[in-house]
């Protein structure tokens, strides 16, 4: 998953950020949730919803995303898990190689 290139780290001040939605089979609680990325400096936190359309809630804190970073859950229950990206690292883009989450 590759987002746009964006002018400044905050979107060019066009949004407040960007996200990828995961689904899962049937409602879960996840205990932790890895990314994967080829940009790292990224901001990000992860959320929770029943539907794709959401509302989400805010299932971990947010972290400075790393090369390989885990995410401990708060152990919201839902079908749809958002990786919500609030600012850009340094390549003022984001590649997303892989997540995987952990029960």
């Amino acid at each position: 998953w590759i987002t746009q290139t964006y002018y400044t780290p905050d979107f060019g001040g066009l949004k407040p950020g960007v996200g990828l939605i995961l689904s899962s089979p049937g409602s879960v609680a996840l205990k932790s949730l890895t990314v994967t990325t080829t940009t790292p400096g990224l901001t990000a936190e992860v959320e929770v919803a029943n539907s794709a359309a959401g509302p989400f809630a805010g299932d971990s804190a947010t972290k400075t995303v790393g090369s390989r970073t885990t995410f401990v859950l708060a152990g919201k229950s839902g079908s749809y898990w958002l990786v919500w990206v609030s600012r850009l690292g340094p390549a003022r883009t984001v590649a997303i190689t892989n997540v995987s989450a952990r029960r």
